[in-house]
């Protein structure tokens, strides 16, 4: 059970009445039928008290988004109770807050997944996905296990197989991790052939982050990508990595940090993959490098760097930065925000998360399992609460995975 000791505790007025613990009233007293409830007994309390500090969050989960904190402590109505969770109205702003003392998990799981309203992804919006068509030439469409498929790959073998990988993948997600999932429904994923008509496509589709180079990204309900340079195995990688994201988000919800979210996604993505796309358990792929232009200058001068997209280049990349003394670092990875994982120029970032996620699979299992279960019941996302499921501390978090890292680069180049 996680305890929010940071919230403040709101007091319920009155009592929960229970028919059971009353004495039955003489037949006289019995209410006439017909009479309207309005009427009758209140059966739960109609009030909550607030105390100032008080957050009320958009839906029933701690994680949720705060919409505002009270400045002073008021009497609010019972508008609807879900489990620990009430909400009520605050002036003209309507909220959940969390009852002190009860367990913040209890009955809020919904009909279709565990995750709040508030924390579940956003719909497909028609009008990005006519963006990416717009920047495709002639193209396929496929639905693929509720995936729609766009692509201008010319090679019909290729995209072939990337049909069959990406109808593997909710599969995968749901049970790397034994969580349940919601299947995608109304989500797409568009892989161009020329990676200038996806950098195209990504600055008109996010003005704010639409001149980073990636080969590849996955915002709201879509993923794109490019193929360009790209063999088959690196553009499987590639591709796993990115729909991963909105397989996980309809699992663990949105807002969730950036270690967590990348390295769960990494890590599926670093698996060798048999004939019918599935991952093959214990494998890490290897691909060749790819050689990807960063950017021009104002002279036209072109700059490229080479992209390592393999499990095994990964974990060399791993084992070669701390063979040079690096620390691995993980306080500092589990709280690194967005701003600073993805705008940040270290390269073992991705190595570090994808690595950790799959050491916390391995030697973790029992207490990262439940560190996942309560994420996707809308629950803290933050350092303290791992390390609480866990049952450990930094120093010997370290120790544990830097030691499990060199015996995994041994065995890996053992059976090379």
């Amino acid at each position: 059970m996680l305890c929010l000791a940071a919230l403040a505790a709101p007091r319920v007025s009155g009592q929960d009445s229970h028919p059971g613990d009353r004495e039955p009233r003489p037949a006289e007293h019995q209410p006439a039928l017909g009479v309207p409830a309005a009427f009758g007994p209140l059966a739960q309390p109609q009030e909550v008290a607030l105390e100032a500090g008080t957050p009320l969050h958009q839906s029933p989960a701690p994680r949720a988004p705060v919409l505002d904190v009270l400045d002073v402590a008021v009497a609010a109505p019972v508008l609807e109770r879900r489990g620990a969770w009430v909400r009520t109205r605050s002036a003209d702003l309507a909220g959940w807050v969390l009852l002190a003392g009860e367990d913040e998990i209890g009955a809020q799981i919904t009909p279709l997944s565990g995750l709040p309203d508030g924390l579940r992804p956003p719909a497909l919006d028609p009008a990005r996905l006519m963006v990416a068509r717009n920047h495709l030439n002639a193209h396929t469409a496929t639905t693929v296990d509720g995936y729609l498929l766009l692509s201008d790959v010319a090679l019909a073998t290729v995209r072939r197989r990337l049909a069959i990988i990406l109808g593997s993948i909710d599969r995968d997600v749901a049970q790397r991790y034994g969580l349940p999932l919601v299947r995608a429904q109304d989500e797409a994923v568009v892989v161009f052939a020329r990676t200038a008509a996806f950098r195209a496509f990504v600055r008109q589709d996010d003005a704010e982050h639409g001149a980073s180079f990636h080969l590849g990204n996955a915002r709201g309900s879509l993923a794109a990508l490019t193929a360009e340079g790209l063999g088959v195995g690196q553009l499987e990688t590639l591709l796993v990595h990115e729909v991963s994201h909105l397989a996980i988000r309809r699992m663990l919800g949105v807002g969730l940090m950036p270690w967590i979210e990348e390295g769960m996604a990494e890590d599926l993505a670093y698996f060798r993959r048999d004939r019918n796309g599935r991952p093959i358990a214990g494998t890490l792929r290897q691909v060749t490098q790819t050689r990807v232009e960063e950017h021009s200058d104002a002279q036209g001068r072109r700059s490229f760097i080479e992209r390592r997209l393999g499990g095994i280049d990964a974990l060399e990349d791993l084992n070669r930065g701390l063979g040079l003394g690096q620390q691995v670092g993980l306080e500092a990875l589990v709280r690194m925000d967005a701003a600073h994982f993805y705008g940040g120029s270290d390269r073992l970032r991705y190595p570090r998360a994808a690595f950790f996620v799959r050491f916390l699979e391995q030697a973790q299992a029992a207490g990262f399992g439940r560190y996942l279960l309560a994420i996707s019941r809308g629950g803290r996302v933050d350092a303290q609460t791992l390390l609480s499921y866990l049952d450990t501390d930094w120093p010997a978090l370290e120790r544990g995975f830097v030691h499990w890292l060199h015996r995994l680069w041994a065995d890996t180049m053992v059976a090379r």
